[in-house]
């Protein structure tokens, strides 16, 4: 039986493992507020209500008689879509929060991947115009999450600019993030693969320049990467260094 322990209580977010939690929002402060249009409706496209899923959930969206695009100028009928974890949909006029339970999809995004932990949980989809502020279009559905384990990356976000050095934030979801040492069923530590592949299954991850180990239990570190494109890879390993098949990836850019 896997012991399970969620690093975070709701949504890595963050780990969107894709640019879901990049916001590219302006001033979280309404000054105006937008009415939804009478015919308009936001809906998940997937996953359907009632769904039983796997980490990282992948999450999409559908519109109609609204227009979504990045947030920043205030238009009549258009705005940007909000997901909100475990907590309500929000009253018309209200500004939406930033936090765990509130992802923003400031870029216009409209599909994305999170991690949840392993149990049901009810998401709010929320449209808002280009301040933030919530909008009377919603739809809500309850999934289920699954006991697999999996690994994310909090930031950086996929796609995201960033600047040297780089914040890396980790998150692992039914897994148990512990110092190197014995190695235990359902535990171990993460490790991070600079611009190489993840390791094998059943191999031991080498130490070196391009394998940075977390040995004693850190969810989080800083790398200093020289300007352009760069591949990341997550791993979590067993106590002995050991790969495990539980992975993920995020690429993304540094700036000069």
């Amino acid at each position: 039986m896997i012991r399970s322990r969620a690093l975070l209580a709701t949504a890595a977010l963050a780990a969107l493992t894709t640019a879901a939690a990049a916001c590219g929002d302006t001033e979280d402060t309404a000054s105006t507020t937008t009415e939804a249009p009478p015919s308009a409706s936001v809906s998940f496209a997937s996953p359907a209500d009632g769904d039983a899923v796997s980490n990282p959930m992948a999450i999409a969206f559908a519109v109609d008689g609204f227009v979504v695009e990045p947030a920043g100028e205030v238009r009549d009928g258009a705005g940007h879509l909000h997901v909100m974890i475990d907590t309500p949909c929000l009253p018309a006029g209200e500004v939406v929060p930033k936090d765990a339970q509130h992802l923003h999809f400031g870029k216009g995004q409209m599909d994305a991947s999170i991690d949840l932990a392993a149990g049901e949980h009810t998401l709010c989809l929320q449209a808002a115009d280009g301040e933030h502020t919530a909008l009377d279009l919603t739809d809500e559905i309850t999934v289920t999450v699954d006991d697999t384990p999996s690994v994310a990356f909090l930031e950086p976000a996929s796609a995201a600019a960033v600047t040297s050095p780089v914040l890396v934030t980790l998150a692992a979801f039914n897994f148990t993030v512990e110092p190197a040492g014995d190695a235990r069923e359902g535990a171990g530590h993460l490790h991070v693969m600079i611009d190489v592949p993840c390791v094998a299954v059943g191999e031991v991850i080498p130490k070196d320049d391009h394998h940075v180990h977390l040995g004693t239990g850190q969810t989080e570190t800083e790398l200093t990467l020289e300007p352009g494109e760069h591949t990341l890879c997550l791993q979590a390993a067993d106590g002995a260094h050991t790969a495990l098949d539980i992975t993920r990836e995020v690429t993304f850019t540094v700036e000069a």
